[in-house]
């Protein structure tokens, strides 16, 4: 039960790093998440080193604007690490800057596309399992975007696929819209709150 409950305390810290990185706490959070994470087998630490190590190169190509570097850093934290939360959150955070700035008509960009929308929803999925509570709304948001970007780009000849991502856009910006406004978020303070309206009003059915 120890290793058990050691993994635990390592994912709940991880999600609390993800929801507040900011909080005056988060560098004693952060102490104890690497405490634990070196008092696993020798094999699993290495493992966790690794991973946090291409966790904080992801970071720094973020910070330099290199957002493809980014995104491949993160990914190779949680193929190391599979439960690593922050790592997950990254990289679709990544994927999802990386989709919005391709272009919608473009074949071979659109291939490239793909590959970063695979990569989004298995690190999305993973980050679902992980969030035991429910207390990571940005995974509405998320879960958002890449729909929205299924219907951008699923061709006007495949209408049933357009209507089913439209659907489940709205259904990922609605719930996330209402769980920023539950916590006093307003379009005034909140960015992700006006880009998911504005993504809300874009997918309303339009009168024919």
């Amino acid at each position: 039960y120890r290793e058990r409950y050691r993994r635990q305390a390592i994912n709940d810290l991880n999600l609390a790093l993800l929801l507040d990185p900011g909080a005056e706490d988060a560098p004693d959070t952060e102490r104890t998440v690497r405490r634990l994470e070196q008092s696993s087998a020798s094999t699993q630490a290495e493992r966790q080193q690794k991973a946090r190590e291409h966790y904080e190169k992801g970071l720094r190509h973020q910070i330099d604007g290199n957002r493809v570097d980014a995104l491949y850093a993160f990914y190779e934290s949680v193929q190391l690490s599979p439960r690593f939360a922050r790592a997950h959150g990254r990289l679709v955070q990544d994927a999802v800057y990386l989709l919005n700035l391709l272009p919608k008509d473009d074949a071979e960009a659109l291939k490239t596309a793909r590959k970063y929308e695979e990569m989004a929803w298995r690190s999305l999925s993973a980050l679902e399992a992980l969030d035991l509570d429910r207390s990571l709304a940005q995974i509405s948001y998320f879960r958002g975007e890449l729909n929205y970007f299924k219907f951008q780009t699923t061709p006007a000849t495949q209408p049933e696929a357009r209507e089913v991502a439209r659907i489940a856009a709205v259904a990922g910006y609605e719930h996330f819209v209402l769980r920023l406004k539950a916590q006093g978020a307003t379009e005034k303070t909140s960015a992700p709150l006006r880009q998911s309206l504005a993504r809300l009003a874009a997918l309303a059915p339009k009168d024919d």
